[in-house]
């Protein structure tokens, strides 16, 4: 009995605060009171404890010799989680401590002991192969797959302090001593570090481990070149890939000249058949390109112009994020003298020695049904018909050569271009589910009058980890786009082969539009005799209008995978996409246009003038494209450590169809 009496003495005084023990877990009383608030200068331990438990209801059980041993502490916290409090606490005092239901045990350091704890990203996820090391010294370790290690310190490194890193993440140096009374540590991530890591669409590699010619873009460099289109901020940034004049694509230039050039497009691990200009470039976390004859160890043949590997941006644990980016760009008319075209003096010039060379060939009824002739050419076969003087003739060729087409354009048929882009994100998640939402949507206005176009595209990204061993993840990608532009481009203008020469007038000096001559006076002539037939009166700027085509695409792009956990190290990934898109493209010639009129008139009947072989009405040429490929993959992948020595390895088919 006396034993018994002498042992409760001994439990009572190891409790710094005599009360019942709280029949709650340590997670129920957290909810009481989860942070505390205590400020306090130069007090004993016990008096410390003392205070905590009036806030938060812990007891705290220390030896009689320890407590009396520690030294007295100043802490000022305010608002701050238990644990991050306890944590501080025990750093001053070289303390340790564990919690067990409502019960915090305190327990002094052991020199040369072993420290141990966890390593998790952003989302809570660990961390396998985080390197943990003493800095200054050949001491280290790398954590588990669950994120844990086990660090043997000396007494002699107990002042030192250690660093972790991880490929990707923010390298974290602290003291030896916090680190000890940290359990979990919480590593954040890098994007700058992105351009270290390569992506093949089958896995994602350090830099050194990669074999051939790569390339690498992060967000942070997409995002800081203002442009709508993708491919465009690829221009300039990665050593072999150019972009033509058309916006076109090439990696480590062609073979032939009539060659394809066309990349093969990953996204999301997955090949498609879309173009990079369909992706939203405010939603892209990596591009990786793959430039030589590695990338055909990995996709064969489809390689042969290179790979660009695009990763989508995802959801991270944490509240939901709203983000908006939009930006408006402005470019001025073009500068046509930059094309260094002759001089209009020059080009007529030209035009009177040729027919001088055979100026039989080019008579007032020669070729009536041209459909085309100059205005020079037209004065000279008035003067050769003698319906019009020498003098005349001079006169009008002389005033001919003051006028400058190139001027009229760039005031009646360009104007100054604007593109606007707004992108809206939503993100967020915990740790089941984590999701992302991207709307882009971009109008952009050419500098050539009519011509336009706007895009909607949406991106959606989800992941689930309904349970520890499963990861489901799902994506969809839906564009719709529409364009519209003149029939003729400006190009076929400038070039003086159609019916703009460098001495035709597009308006007069108030800006009312001319006519540009097109048919010959026969033809002319020809056309007034008959009664019923129309005008065939020309000016690009209103034909712009009237001859002119459209674009109309819609596609959906649908991504998942399902993977599981088989073992340490071991996981089994089966997944796909699956892709449809059409396109209506529509030339359009109204009745209105020229090239109706001027049919209209030409297939009439000469016997019959009633007789309209060419209806009156508009022309409608369509074309429709529809396309569609799934693909199905199957693969296994082993990632391990085995002390400082790594083994991976993969496996899996792949099974893919396009229409």
């Amino acid at each position: 009995m006396k034993h018994l009496i002498t042992t409760k003495r001994v439990l009572c005084s190891l409790l710094f605060a005599v009360c019942s023990v709280a029949p709650w877990t340590i997670e129920a009383s957290a909810q009481r009171s989860s942070n505390v608030t205590i400020k306090m200068t130069s007090v004993t331990v016990k008096n410390f404890f003392a205070e905590l438990k009036k806030q938060t209801g812990l007891d705290f059980i220390c030896s009689t010799e320890l407590a009396e041993s520690l030294p007295k502490v100043s802490l000022n916290a305010k608002d701050k989680p238990v644990r991050e409090v306890l944590d501080e606490l025990m750093a001053k005092v070289d303390c340790n401590y564990t919690i067990e239901g409502n019960i915090v045990t305190i327990t002094k350091r052991q020199a040369g002991n072993s420290v141990t704890g966890r390593v998790v990203d952003e989302n809570g996820e660990p961390l396998v192969g985080v390197s943990v090391t003493i800095t200054g010294t050949g001491v280290g370790t790398v954590t588990d797959a669950n994120g844990n290690y086990s660090l043997k310190v000396k007494p002699a490194q107990r002042n030192k302090e250690v660093t972790l890193s991880y490929l990707g993440m923010k390298t974290l140096t602290m003291p030896l001593r916090k680190l000890q009374a940290t359990k979990v540590v919480t590593l954040e991530s890098d994007n700058n570090l992105m351009a270290d890591v390569i992506v093949t669409g089958y896995q994602t590699i350090s830099k050194e481990r990669a074999t051939g010619s790569f390339g690498t873009m992060t967000s942070k460099q997409i995002d800081s070149k203002l442009n709508a289109d993708l491919t465009q901020k690829l221009e300039g940034q990665i050593a072999g890939v150019v972009l033509d004049k058309d916006g076109n694509l090439s990696i480590r230039g062609i073979a032939t000249l009539n060659a394809a050039i066309q990349p093969l497009i990953v996204v999301d691990g997955y090949p498609t058949e879309c173009q990079l200009s369909e992706l939203n470039p405010d939603n892209i976390e990596n591009i990786t390109v793959l430039k030589d004859g590695v990338a055909a160890s990995i996709y064969g043949s489809r390689s042969a112009n290179g790979v660009i590997i695009v990763t989508t941006k995802k959801g991270a644990e944490g509240k939901t994020k709203v983000s908006y980016r939009g930006s408006f760009k402005f470019e001025k008319k073009p500068n046509l003298d930059d094309l260094h075209m002759a001089s209009t003096s020059d080009y007529i010039d030209a035009e009177l020695a040729l027919y001088e060379l055979s100026p039989n060939s080019s008579s007032y009824n020669i070729a009536y049904r041209s459909s085309n002739q100059s205005e020079v050419n037209y004065l000279l076969t008035q003067r050769k018909a003698g319906k019009m003087s020498d003098a005349e003739f001079n006169s009008a060729i002389d005033k001919l050569r003051g006028n400058n087409v190139l001027r009229d354009m760039e005031k009646y048929m360009f104007r100054t271009a604007f593109t606007q882009t707004h992108n809206i994100g939503i993100s967020g998640g915990n740790k089941v589910n984590k999701y992302n939402l991207a709307v882009n949507y971009t109008k952009n206005r050419s500098s050539y009058i009519n011509t336009d176009n706007d895009r909607l595209l949406v991106d959606l990204k989800n992941e689930w980890n309904p349970y520890k061993f499963l990861t489901i993840g799902v994506a969809a990608n839906v564009n719709y786009n529409r364009s519209n532009a003149p029939r003729t481009s400006f190009q076929s203008f400038t070039d003086f082969t159609s019916y703009l020469k460098p001495y035709s007038r597009l308006a007069d000096d108030n800006g009312n539009l001319l006519n540009i001559r097109t048919i010959s006076a026969a033809t002319a002539e020809l056309y007034e005799s008959v009664s019923g037939l129309k005008d065939t009166d020309y000016n690009p700027v209103t034909d712009a209008y009237e001859d002119y085509s459209k674009t109309t695409g819609f596609s959906a792009r649908f991504n998942g995978f399902l993977r599981f956990k088989i073992m340490e190290g071991l996981t089994a990934e089966v997944g796909g996409n699956w892709t449809r898109g059409n396109s209506t493209s529509k030339t359009i010639s109204t009745s209105n246009s020229y090239r109706m009129r001027l049919a209209f008139n030409n297939g009439t009947s000469m016997s019959n003038t009633s007789n309209h072989y060419v209806p009156d009405g508009d022309m409608i040429n369509e074309t429709r494209y529809t396309n569609e490929n799934w693909t199905v993959r199957t693969q296994v992948n082993f990632n391990r450590m085995f002390g400082k020595h790594r083994v991976t390895a993969l496996a899996g088919n792949e099974v893919r169809r396009i229409t």
